[in-house]
């Protein structure tokens, strides 16, 4: 959650994560669930309404060392070669059009 909220912030966007406007981030801080169920992660971090704010506002600026899979994608850098060659070894086959016939559970 933390990574999401402070994406427009990575990306140079805005200064802060509650100046995005298209983001929760502020419906968390004023306790203003409109389009967001708010209650499911302020009810995890504390019972009481107002401590699980600030808990929240803590843990969105906090800094983090999170591997997130944007930062693994930027280490990782594979030619289209490469890339159908590990597709082809995951899914032991050579036939990659394989996945086109696949259901998403058998995809993961």
């Amino acid at each position: 959650m933390r990574d999401i909220h402070r994406n427009p912030v990575k990306a140079g966007i805005v200064g802060e994560a509650s100046k995005y406007r298209w983001s929760s981030y502020s419906e968390y801080i004023y306790s203003k669930g409109y389009f967001t169920d708010i209650d499911f992660v302020l009810g995890i971090l504390n019972p009481n309404r107002n401590e699980a704010v600030r808990i929240f506002k803590e843990f969105m600026t906090e800094e983090n060392k999170d591997e997130c899979l944007d930062d693994e994608v930027k280490k990782r850098k594979f030619s289209d070669e490469d890339a159908i060659k590990l597709i082809r070894r995951l899914i032991k086959s050579d036939n990659v059009q394989i996945l086109q016939q696949m259901n998403k559970k058998e995809a993961k």
